[in-house]
């Protein structure tokens, strides 16, 4: 196991306070300049070769990052759009803030686009140069005044990162100083990154430098600190980028990057991270992984007692759940880290029950146009289904609440967007008066914490007017159906003679798919349906045994999953 890197605690500590000692951030150059000054001598970046780990050092870092900007100086890249495309690494975040650090802007794109994709993204976002892995290279689409460079480190190939750094470094020892004399201001652009696009065309959302710093200082005000992180989700988006790589670099946290999803609990008890930021599928795995582990272990039944004693506890203000659940935590491989849990609704059972016996779960709420995190629960102990309070300079409305205080969420402050880039019908759509409107709806409590109710381009508006928030059935159906992995709730008028209904795709896991266990999940569905309301029942079931279709963030892809339905109704109405 990776353990001893560095670990000196009150040394990084120290660094810290001295990187926070110089006051606000200005800009991710600001940011750079003070990791390089604070946490020289320390292990900063892990990520694994095969079987092996590399290990960079801040020094490794900074050096790598200066001399690339310098080369890029050289061939009069300031200003220009650049971008990026590959698996999570440190070439990409060499490249990503050597490019911000000279006032250029960057474009990390999803590597699991198509080649067109990336193509016409490049195009929309007037990228000039794209670094990209060599297993996506041959696929690219080249087009007239587009330089491409490998994200490889060689210094012996042509049109490498390493070549460039090499150039760079040959620069610097000639005397260049363009690179250490580039100011960038707060409010000029730092990257471009494209919403997924899961119900219509990707925007490119434009992020300022103080955008993205605003965003890294109040996540770590909110945070408790720990001494690693990992890295799991694609840092081309900016849940990653903006919860895991900018605010842990600038906290001198050791970041340990994920190598394969295949290996995440391999990897976790590897390096015994402290901290994970992660989508509520993970949280969902995690859940899954305990639960089995002590199901093997023969304590399922056992560990329900000890947590009704740690809680009674903690009502009292004593947390000795490491002391209580040692023995879960051993199985797991290593100390629960905290999680970081955004993006979509999270089950709350699972939640509630991971946080019980140990894991400490931050549940944030935000889009790609907030930095992401707009608003950040802390408490999951208390109310695991409010997604908190705002940041300190982030302010949240709702506007046309309903007599149940239900509306949609609009969002101003310094970490909202100023716009899209090259969009102004996208922006005309979505801010008014300087807010930013986020097509979510939700409601505020009495202590100012926000409740998502739903997403506002899939509310489902009945033929007799009723409105419908597919999120709310899909948890109860996820939440209270023991196989019933995942769930979609959707209008259809298949077979109903022109009628809206709704219908549900329910999916189980492919493992225990079988004709009983479809027909038992048919059975408890239809229970749990009759517990509705009438107008949120629904009228169909369709049960998959196998996942349903994602972006790269795990967001269901809801077109792809009434295309599915679809299709089985033809297929069922032919026989």
């Amino acid at each position: 196991m990776i353990r001893n890197l560095n670990n000196d605690i009150e040394a990084l500590n120290a660094a810290r306070e001295k990187a926070y000692g110089y006051g606000s951030l200005c800009s991710i150059r600001d940011l750079f300049d003070r990791v390089c000054r604070c946490y020289a001598g320390r292990d900063c970046i892990v990520e694994r070769d095969g079987d092996a780990f590399l290990v960079h050092r801040t020094d490794e870092l900074c050096a790598d990052v200066e001399a690339l900007g310098t080369a890029l100086l050289a061939k009069d890249l300031r200003g220009a759009h650049i971008g990026v495309i590959g698996e999570n690494s440190y070439a990409f975040l060499v490249v990503l803030l050597a490019t911000v650090c000279i006032g250029s802007v960057a474009v990390p794109l999803d590597k699991e686009l198509t080649a067109s994709d990336h193509a016409a993204l490049l195009e929309r976002a007037d990228a000039s140069v794209v670094f990209s892995a060599k297993k996506y290279i041959s696929n690219l689409f080249f087009r007239s005044g587009l330089e491409v460079f490998s994200l490889s480190r060689s210094e012996d190939e042509t049109d490498s990162l390493g070549t460039l750094i090499k150039r760079g470094r040959a620069l610097l020892d000639e005397g260049d100083t363009s690179f250490r004399d580039i100011r960038v201001q707060s409010h000029d652009p730092a990257v471009i990154i494209f919403t997924s696009g899961t119900t219509g065309v990707n925007k490119g959302v434009v992020l300022t430098h103080l955008n993205l710093t605003a965003n890294a200082e109040g996540l770590l005000a909110r945070l408790p600190r720990v001494e690693r992180a990992m890295c799991v989700l694609p840092m081309n988006h900016i849940y990653e980028l903006g919860c895991g790589a900018l605010p842990f670099l600038y906290s001198g946290t050791l970041y340990c990057i994920n190598d394969r999803l295949r290996h995440f609990f391999e990897n976790m008890r590897e390096f015994c991270p402290g901290h994970v930021t992660v989508v509520p599928s993970f949280i969902d795995s995690i859940y899954n992984s305990v639960v089995t582990s002590l199901r093997k272990a023969g304590i399922f039944d056992e560990v329900f007692s000890r947590i009704r004693e740690s809680n009674a506890l903690r009502l009292r203000g004593i947390d000795r759940r490491s002391e209580i659940f040692a023995d879960v935590q051993e199985l797991f491989g290593c100390p629960f880290p905290h999680l970081g849990c955004g993006g979509a609704p999270v089950n709350a059972e699972h939640v509630r029950f991971l946080n019980d016996v140990g894991f400490d779960i931050y549940i944030g709420y935000g889009l790609s146009e907030t930095s992401p995190i707009a608003a950040m629960n802390t408490d999951a102990f208390r109310n695991n289904v409010s997604v908190g309070v705002p940041f300190a300079q982030t302010q949240i409305r709702i506007d046309s609440p309903d007599a149940d205080g239900n509306g949609e969420i609009w969002i101003r402050g310094v970490n909202v967007t100023g716009g899209y880039y090259k969009d102004p019908d996208a922006d005309a759509v979505s801010f008014e008066d300087g807010w930013f409107k986020t097509g979510d709806y939700g409601r505020i409590g009495a202590e100012g914490e926000l409740y998502i109710t739903g997403r506002k381009k899939n509310l489902i508006i009945l033929d007799n007017g009723k409105n419908v928030f597919p999120e709310e059935i899909e948890l109860f159906f996820c939440e209270n159906c023991e196989l019933c992995s995942e769930a979609v709730v959707l209008e259809t008028r298949a077979g109903t003679g022109g009628k809206s209904v709704l219908a549900a795709v329910i999916s189980i896991d492919e493992a225990l798919y079988n004709t009983e266990t479809a027909a038992e999940t048919e059975k408890q569905i239809s229970a749990l349906n009759r517990k509705l309301p009438s107008y949120k029942r629904v009228k169909d079931i369709l049960v998959v045994g196998h996942p349903l279709p994602k972006n790269s963030t795990k967001k269901i892809l809801r077109p792809l999953v009434a295309e599915e339905y679809e299709r089985s109704k033809e297929q069922n109405a032919a026989q």
